[in-house]
């Protein structure tokens, strides 16, 4: 190592031209860290354009909830539907005299170029597997092409429609309705 480390003194300090390679290597090393600084800016400025972008769809799913919100609300002649944190429009039943927690929710998802807004998904949830269990049977009939998931943490889901928003508002409504209807029936009779 202390020859390679005297070699390049010797080449830098002795040698006339050694203080023009550092010159060049400072230009060269000072040119890529401008154009990384460039690049790095022009990308955050990208994901800020981006982020913008689709806050304003966001702004618009949550219109859209809104506005499907006051329809259930009549249709099904109960103010329990709500949104929860601006972006699921839900109703939580509290099922039978243990307290099995279960509902329906509605969420914007699978954003894509066809459909920026995404597919409005309408699933009956639980908050926990023994909470769905009382349910399981009368949910598996009511929905047989339905298949029970487990999205986060232990809550189960029952996928029942994934709608485009697009001119669907009275389908949406009709099958909340239905999907409502369906859970209250099979709630009443646990109780």
């Amino acid at each position: 190592m202390f020859d390679k480390k005297m070699t390049l003194e010797k080449f830098f300090y002795d040698n006339k031209n050694g203080f023009d390679t550092l010159v060049w290597l400072h230009k060269i090393f000072n040119k890529f860290f401008k154009e990384q600084n460039e690049a790095v800016a022009t990308y955050n400025s990208l994901i800020r354009l981006y982020m913008d972008f689709k806050k304003g769809f966001q702004e618009e799913q949550a219109e859209k909830l809104k506005k499907y919100l006051s329809l259930i609300r009549t249709q099904t002649g109960t103010n329990k539907w709500d949104i929860y944190r601006n972006c699921v429009l839900c109703i939580y039943c509290k099922g039978n005299e243990t307290g099995h927690r279960i509902g329906i929710e509605c969420v914007f998802e699978e954003e894509t170029y066809e459909y920026p807004l995404g597919k409005l998904h309408i699933y009956i949830a639980s908050w926990a597997e023994p909470h769905f269990d009382s349910y399981e049977g009368e949910l598996r009939a009511a929905y047989p092409e339905s298949h029970i998931y487990s999205k986060f943490k232990n809550r189960l889901f029952l996928p029942i429609a994934a709608i485009t928003p697009e001119g669907n508002k009275d389908v949406i409504i009709s099958i909340l309705e239905k999907t409502y209807n369906t859970l209250k029936g099979i709630i009443d009779k646990h109780k």
